[in-house]
């Protein structure tokens, strides 16, 4: 089903989110902004943060292959996620023997 919905357009996702439960989408690079946000929304962005709908933000940071080839994209992406963790701290599980 969602297969057949990313070969018929970007609506199809705009639609998913709109109808769902979804508060926020983690977006990785520009192919994936430029498919999904509008130019308006892509000029919106703070902090790597914009507003999809009234219930929807998205969360963009570099993509993989970005950060791969330039390291220092790491931090970027991190700067931008960290926010999100409760408290702005990170949470690790804590291991068992």
């Amino acid at each position: 089903e969602i297969s057949a919905c990313l070969v018929g357009s970007e609506m199809c996702i705009r639609d998913r989110l709109e109808s769902s439960q979804t508060e926020m989408i983690l977006m990785l690079g520009s192919v994936t902004t430029d498919w999904i946000l509008s130019d308006q929304q892509k000029s919106d962005l703070e902090h790597g943060q914009v507003k999809i709908n009234e219930q929807v933000i998205a969360v963009v940071i570099p993509s993989l292959t970005d950060i791969i080839a330039e390291p220092e994209l790491k931090r970027h992406a991190w700067d931008i996620i960290r926010p999100l963790a409760p408290n702005g701290e990170v949470h690790r599980q804590q291991a068992t023997l």
